[in-house]
């Protein structure tokens, strides 16, 4: 496994949708997103971040696919939001059509990414939410981000730049 390409702290809810609306107002279509963490550590917040950069109406309400596996959002790039929670339950990947996904030109955020092999996402994001070692703070998280692969390394490191901005450390 790589090193993140950076860490930082977000110190709640609020933090952990900024950060995911910065990726999103940066986010180019193709990107996929491998996103890991145990439940409640801020996945789906980030995922609604994500949507509000990318320009998805707020009428459409973001929610976890748990149950329908995966969710398609309107916006700037369309947004599939994928769930593998229930992975190697009741569906396989190929079944509902997750693999196509990676061909339809819009921006993949894939939730319990961890599912499956960081093989088969190919060229992407890979994002960890932890509770952070660095305070006693239960709502505070550790989010790493790493690019697997040559184009999400060159997004990675224009990420970092966009969240820098704000003050994210």
């Amino acid at each position: 496994m790589t090193t993140a390409c950076f860490e930082i702290i977000v110190q709640d809810e609020a933090q952990t949708r900024r950060f995911g609306q910065i990726l999103g107002e940066i986010a180019e279509p193709g990107l996929i997103i491998g996103l890991v963490g145990d439940l409640g550590a801020g996945k789906t917040c980030f995922v609604k971040g994500l949507a509000d950069g990318l320009g998805v109406d707020t009428e459409q309400c973001v929610a976890s696919p748990t149950f329908a596996l995966i969710n398609e959002y309107e916006g700037r790039i369309v947004l599939f939001h994928v769930d593998l929670y229930r992975l190697g339950g009741i569906e396989d990947p190929d079944d509902v059509g997750f693999f196509d996904l990676m061909d339809a030109n819009g921006v993949m955020a894939v939730e319990w990414a961890d599912k499956l092999a960081e093989s088969d996402f190919g060229d992407h994001l890979r994002i960890n939410f932890d509770e952070s070692d660095q305070t006693d703070r239960p709502d505070f998280r550790k989010i790493s981000v790493k690019g697997v692969g040559t184009d999400s390394e060159k997004f990675c490191a224009r990420l970092w730049k966009a969240a820098k901005l704000l003050e994210f450390k």
